[in-house]
């Protein structure tokens, strides 16, 4: 017999004993006004205790929302460290060249005299903002080249599965139309850790679900890791 239909029988029995008890209290004792007359409502309540059996428990709940999905947070790979080096030099070329260029707009019209119309101001903000934005990133890189270096000497390989690889779309892809994204999914560090993260177009043709890749972490981190 099926588990729904031991739990429909459990409900009929519930339903039968309360309606055998209250039969019998009808019997034996005189009817009060205060009494009711149906039974509806002691039978409806047996069988929302029986339908409570139906429902998952809070424990089942989370060990499914443990599962990675396409929604679940992106965790990145480290670049390696040639990378992260060659990363660094050029947004601080960058950042300096246009943050030097910004300053020297606004200091040669003051020497000249000349107002600096709305054009002008609009064209230094924009290259101050883009100078500071790469000096930033010069900064991020600077800081993940420790953990490279740490993958260098302490890494450990560990060979992954790809779970999923997939594209996502998204509306601000400009003049170009909506811009694609391709994403891969997979587990490493015996299973216990995940990875979702973008890739590039040329990766993600090469791998595939159930392509397998080799992964780098750290025994002691292994939220750090990237692809070897």
């Amino acid at each position: 017999m099926s588990e729904d239909n031991e739990r429909e029988l459990t409900r009929e029995e519930m339903r039968a004993q309360l309606e055998a008890e209250f039969q019998t209290e009808q019997e034996t004792s005189p009817k009060t006004e205060s009494e009711p007359e149906d039974k509806s409502e002691q039978v409806e309540a047996a069988s929302l205790a029986a339908d409570e059996t139906d429902l998952p428990s809070p424990e089942t709940e989370d060990v499914e929302s443990d599962i990675p999905n396409h929604e679940s947070k992106d965790h990145l790979p480290i670049k390696s460290t040639w990378q992260v080096i060659l990363y660094s030099l050029f947004y601080f070329a960058f950042g300096t060249f246009l943050t030097v260029v910004s300053l020297n707009l606004v200091f040669s019209q003051k020497e000249t005299g000349e107002a600096i119309n709305l054009f002008g101001w609009v064209f230094i903000i924009f290259f101050l903002i883009g100078g500071l934005a790469s000096l930033y990133s010069t900064y991020d890189e600077v800081r993940h080249l420790k953990n490279a270096r740490l993958l260098d000497n302490e890494g450990i390989s560990f060979q992954a599965t790809i779970l999923d690889n997939w594209i996502d779309h998204y509306q601000d892809g400009g003049f170009l139309g909506r811009k694609k994204v391709h994403h891969l999914l997979y587990f490493y560090n015996d299973e216990k850790n995940y990875a979702k993260h973008s890739v590039n177009q040329s990766m993600s043709k090469t791998l595939h679900k159930g392509s397998s890749i080799t992964v780098e972490y750290l025994q002691d981190n292994p939220e750090i890791f990237r692809i070897k």
